[in-house]
């Protein structure tokens, strides 16, 4: 199967072939299997493709991580990590990406740990009275650079 890999370590992205099962994308985003618990985010990009990223990618340490933007400047997502790029089909399997990777390379820029700033997850409750409970996680609104979350930790 055709895929794309964005790799913000190397700055690169390039089309290669997989064999579109979860392990085999999950290696390509996790190069080191070794004491993490890796979770894949299968995050759609529109015209029937998903990126898959690493759920957790902003719990890295930010000076191990590198990052990048992807999308119109208007409308772009800051990911933490590498990421895979294929086409969904209707029964949930990978198929061969059809986006020319010339276009994903336009969308793509490499950014800095500084340069990052996301929202931060928001925990909401509703209690038996039905009031709802807004709690920050952390205490900020969005994780950047002087307000990063706490880094996972490797026995999780």
């Amino acid at each position: 199967m055709k895929a794309i890999l964005i790799d913000p370590f190397t700055k690169t992205v390039c089309e290669l072939q997989t064999s579109g099962a979860y392990d085999a994308i999950k290696r390509l985003v996790f190069v080191d299997l070794l004491d993490r618990s890796e979770y894949l985010e299968a995050v759609n990009i529109g015209a029937g493709h998903c990126m898959y990223i690493d759920e957790e990618g902003l719990l890295v340490p930010w000076d191990e991580q590198a990052f990048f933007e992807i999308g119109l400047p208007s409308n772009c997502r800051q990911i933490a990590g590498r990421a895979v790029i294929c086409k969904s089909t209707d029964d949930g399997d990978n198929a061969d990406c059809e986006l020319p990777v010339s276009i994903v390379v336009q969308t793509v820029r490499w950014i800095s740990a500084q340069a990052v700033s996301v929202a931060a997850p928001v925990l909401t409750t509703v209690g038996k009275d039905g009031d709802i409970k807004r709690e920050l996680l952390h205490g900020v609104e969005r994780w950047d650079y002087l307000h990063q979350p706490p880094p996972r930790r490797r026995d999780e």
